[in-house]
């Protein structure tokens, strides 16, 4: 049997959260949520209270999510680390999703579960052959996208004067850049791998302070270190096959999809699509999709 958590990570279109909660509600899942902090005080039942079957825990201890910071590493493992916990009361989990909440399931809950149960022990993690911008991530130290220095007047200004002092005194935050990778920051893990990196939090927050973006970075780089989990992986070969998301680079940053989209959608084996800002079009392509499964005319949409 696969259990599975669901991390969700999100800031804003609380409309689309609930709707994305009441989607993945099963009696094999839990919901684990971290709202940023900058979205002040939160009724935590609105998004608790709404479901039928699974356990949905919004976290407390909330932080300040800043794009490009180590604050993304730091909310990502908290709510991993809380999911953790939890399953502990309902002896583990199979496997741990981490998506945004303007995330989209392709599969029915059933479909999911079974293309786990049939690929179980795999890791869902994409890695990119290009890593050419690992140079500036960790290359360089980043001293402003953190905390209370994103908020300086003309810290931009300021970051790009500090970066250039950099090259020019040849001052590096890291130099051996190839030891490192670099893939989608969305991904799904098995519990043995998800608890080996609560086991290694404290060296990730150390570790890539001060650089950029490294969210892409972490987990990729420590499964790369790691064969028994680099023996696992899923797709070497294509990123986003490899973690089973559905992202359009090439229409947007990332591409918001639209009604228009919905073959696309319907077509596509990925677990989940990133990403939708209308809860109109959701609930389109959810009836499409799971229209003649039995399972989702009992959920509370």
């Amino acid at each position: 049997m696969i259990r599975s958590a669901f991390l969700i990570v999100a800031h804003n279109n609380f409309d689309m959260l609930k709707f994305l909660i009441k989607s993945l509600d099963s009696e094999e899942h839990d919901i684990y949520i971290h709202i940023d902090k900058k979205c002040g005080d939160i009724d935590y039942s609105q998004f608790e209270s709404i479901t039928k079957f699974s356990h949905v825990k919004c976290l407390r201890d909330r932080i300040n999510v800043f794009w490009g910071g180590v604050s993304q590493i730091q909310s990502t493992l908290n709510t991993l680390e809380t999911a953790i916990l939890g399953g502990q009361v309902k002896q583990g989990y199979s496997y741990f999703h981490l998506i945004s909440g303007v995330d989209f399931p392709l599969l029915s809950n059933k479909d999911l579960d079974d293309f786990l149960e049939k690929n179980k022990g795999k890791e869902f993690v994409g890695f990119t052959r290009n890593n050419q911008d690992l140079e500036n991530k960790l290359g360089y130290y980043h001293l402003f996208n953190d905390g209370w220095m994103v908020k300086l007047i003309g810290s931009n200004r300021l970051h790009n004067f500090i970066l250039q002092v950099q090259k020019t005194l040849h001052i590096r935050r890291y130099t051996n850049i190839a030891s490192f990778a670099k893939g989608c920051n969305w991904w799904s893990i098995t519990e043995k791998l998800a608890k080996a990196l609560i086991a290694n939090k404290d060296t990730f927050l150390k570790t890539y302070k001060y650089t950029l973006c490294c969210d892409e970075v972490f987990v990729q780089t420590f499964v790369k270190q790691h064969p028994e989990f680099a023996s696992k992986l899923y797709n070497l070969d294509d990123e986003y096959e490899g973690c089973m998301r559905l992202i359009d680079w090439t229409r947007g940053t990332p591409y918001t999809y639209k009604e228009s989209d919905f073959k696309e959608l319907s077509e596509s084996n990925r677990f989940f699509a990133r990403k939708f800002d209308s809860i109109h079009v959701t609930k389109g392509f959810y009836k499409l999709k799971f229209k003649h499964n039995d399972q989702y005319n009992n959920t509370r949409l």
